[in-house]
């Protein structure tokens, strides 16, 4: 077992006084190695993953609820062993009520590649200066990578997302909301599909790329020679010459693509 030294932090409860809101928080800090896993499986609330100072996994979470009611209905499961893994379950008594929310952040230590799987329904997921694997899935909320090295996938049904220095950005699924990224020189193909969200892309490196719309509008930038067919099923453009491969497709999306 790599997790030979749990440290549970202090455990704070805080009954606060702003707005008259109840939390808790909690601070669990343990090794890790090269290649854990790291899974957080949220209902409502925030993740934010960024590097850290300690030589050890800090994952903090604080749970927020009106009532006292509320917060004994909200349990944080978690395991230290062969990795880190945190689970938010609501017992019957939560009868549908949504005003409580549970908040993590994650620090890991510098320079430690880790394999993410990150779940939330409603709330925002971000990463800044990390590497490994991640694999993001949102209903409701924001997405924000920022200076990953590694392979990435993210799957999100109703947000923002916002992709940067991603070198091994894969997959990106969306169905309503919008997608803003930066690509540069990619480590494997990329494919990229919308429903209704409209599509962004800084293409800085050289690919193949293919991208194509049913209803929504194209603008590729002039410097990439794309010539845009139109007909009676949409719109499509293929240009590039690159070692990798993009595809882009919407249905009612825009897609634009730029330097």
């Amino acid at each position: 077992m790599r997790f030979k030294c749990v440290i549970l932090s202090a455990i704070l409860f805080a009954f606060a006084a702003h707005a008259d809101d109840i939390t808790v928080e909690e601070t669990v800090t343990a090794a890790i190695s090269q290649g854990d896993p790291v899974h957080v499986d949220n209902i409502n609330g925030d993740i934010h993953v960024e590097s850290g100072d300690s030589q050890e996994i800090v994952v903090t979470y604080t749970i927020t609820c009106e009532t006292r009611e509320e917060m004994d209905a909200i349990d944080v499961e978690y395991s230290t062993e062969n990795g880190v893994r945190f689970s938010v379950d609501y017992d019957d008594a939560w009868e549908g009520n949504n005003n409580g929310k549970v908040d993590f952040l994650v620090l890991v230590p510098s320079g430690t590649g880790l394999d993410y799987e990150l779940d939330n329904v409603n709330g925002e997921i971000m990463l800044s200066d990390l590497s490994g694997s991640a694999v993001i899935d949102l209903v409701n909320g924001d997405v924000k990578v920022v200076d990953f090295a590694g392979q990435v996938s993210v799957d999100v049904v109703n947000g923002e997302i916002e992709l940067q220095g991603i070198s091994g950005l894969k997959n990106l699924d969306i169905v309503n909301g919008s997608a803003v990224l930066t690509v540069g020189e990619l480590l494997e193909d990329l494919s990229i599909e919308s429903v209704n969200a409209s599509i962004s892309m800084i293409l800085q490196g050289d690919a193949d790329v293919s991208v194509e719309t049913l209803s929504g509008s194209m603008d590729i930038d002039g410097s990439f020679s794309a010539e845009i067919e139109r007909d009676v099923v949409g719109c499509s453009a293929e240009f590039g010459t690159g070692d990798r491969k993009i595809t882009v497709s919407t249905i009612n999306g825009d897609i634009e693509i730029t330097r």
